[in-house]
């Protein structure tokens, strides 16, 4: 078995960067202008309160996963199932399988800690009947988050590199 996916973690997020430089040219824009309009000042105050509202949210996604995904993944507090996988189901955004009547599910796009690259995109579960090893932390709202993952060497090699 080799492994091809093993949890990692960082707290650099390139869309709070490019939230923080939008909220610098308003700031820019509005205090600066030689115009301060009580309009500007409102579409001002309305649009800096989404861009901190959504940077907040995604602080809040950050340490959700660092708590209860990786923080338990470093400290070895996760399951382990190993066996073929069963009920393999994919499209073009979404992953789902079981084994031994544990289910995951997964989606390609999703920016959250835990593995979730579909076959589509070059992942390594690719069909029912395939033996693999998952290593898994039970997240209480986003079902069982993958933070390791194990295939045959004949799997790992038909795919692309994570």
């Amino acid at each position: 078995m080799t492994r091809v996916y093993e949890c990692h973690f960082t707290f650099f997020n390139f869309m709070g960067i490019v939230i923080v430089f939008i909220m610098l040219v308003f700031v820019r824009k509005i205090f600066f202008l030689k115009e301060k309009s009580k309009r500007n000042k409102i579409f001002f105050y309305y649009y800096m309160t989404i861009l901190i509202g959504y940077e907040f949210l995604m602080f809040t996604f950050l340490v959700d996963d660092y708590i209860n995904i990786y923080k338990p993944y470093k400290e070895k507090q996760y399951e382990v199932v190993e066996g073929y996988i069963s009920d393999y189901d994919t499209n073009n955004k979404i992953e789902r399988f079981q084994i031994k009547d544990i289910s995951f599910k997964y989606r390609s796009n999703d920016g959250r800690i835990g593995y979730h690259k579909i076959k589509n995109d070059g992942g390594y579960i690719l069909e029912n009947m395939q033996y693999v090893k998952v290593e898994y932390i039970e997240h209480k709202r986003l079902g069982n988050i993958i933070v390791g993952l194990w295939v045959e060497e004949k799997d790992a090699d038909n795919t692309k590199e994570e």
